[in-house]
């Protein structure tokens, strides 16, 4: 089962330029997880169940686990994290969040994957696999919906 993380307590209003979206970036990824955000009981009824619960090492990953199911140990790996999504060197343009968000997603669809990325996608699978040999149920929360 792959989960949503929650989302970031960092809120950004207002226009950024490529520096100001690269802070915001930063303080997204440090700020954790809203307070307000807490998930459904059937999801936590579903992770209590697993035989173990793992995340990448992003700070709103492992709080979104362990909302999830905070009696337990996190399994946390550096394979699990979300592929890095560079803007375009747009250095004199502002825009809204949602503007670099869309630069950003065009940019990543028109590019291939390189060979870093497949052969962390294959780790990851391959880990994945043998932890959910090794355990009685497997649910990676890399994103928890709410």
């Amino acid at each position: 089962m792959l989960v949503r993380h929650g989302r970031s307590a960092h809120v950004q209003r207002g226009l950024l330029g490529l520096a100001e979206f690269h802070r915001w970036r930063e303080a997204y990824e440090s700020a954790g997880i809203d307070e307000e955000e807490q998930p459904p009981p059937s999801l936590q009824a579903l992770a209590s169940a697993s035989g173990i619960v793992v995340a990448s090492t992003a700070l709103r990953a492992v709080r979104s686990a362990e909302l999830l199911d905070g009696d337990r140990d996190i399994v946390t790996s550096p394979l699990l994290a979300e592929l890095e999504l560079s803007p375009p060197n747009f250095a004199r343009l502002r825009m809204p969040l949602g503007g670099w968000a869309l630069a950003c997603g065009v940019r990543r669809a028109v590019r291939a994957e390189s060979p870093m990325e497949l052969r962390r996608a294959r780790e990851a699978a391959e880990w994945l696999t043998d932890l959910a040999n090794r355990h009685e149920a497997l649910a990676p929360l890399e994103r928890l919906v709410v």
